[in-house]
């Protein structure tokens, strides 16, 4: 089954380079800002472009399938306690366990109250916008 898969994917470079043997009769030059290539065909130039493509493809997906170099995993380690820590310098102050959970002020204000929000879309609304 992957045999006929090749098929379809090859037609593409196929084309590009019947094409190419149609225009080896039409010379032209290429030009990218500054540099400017030697006149060739114009079949050519779709044939070098077609297989270099498909030969980077080629080389990419070769190097993408190649099994990775990976690290060895290390051996497991067994769970050691955690050294005791010191000490910290600063004590915290103790709380009765009965005693309420503190509690914290946070200053705000309402921006929009219900009173003051539009109507719906399905009301009328005589406000002007």
């Amino acid at each position: 089954m992957k045999e006929l898969l090749v098929l379809p994917l090859l037609m593409p470079l196929g084309l590009a380079l019947v094409v190419g043997l149609l225009n080896l009769t039409t010379p032209s030059r290429l030009k990218f800002l500054l540099w400017s290539s030697p006149p060739l065909s114009l079949g050519s130039w779709v044939m070098l472009g077609a297989g270099g493509g498909a030969a980077l493809s080629a080389a990419l997906s070769a190097t993408a399938s190649l099994p990775a170099k990976r690290k060895p995993k290390p051996k497991a380690e067994t769970w050691q306690a955690p050294a005791p820590k010191a000490a910290p310098s600063q004590q915290w102050p103790e709380r009765d366990p009965q005693e309420p959970a503190p509690t914290v002020s946070v200053p705000f204000r309402v921006v929009n109250s219900k009173a003051e929000q539009q109507p719906d879309w399905d009301q009328a609304s005589d406000a002007d916008w």
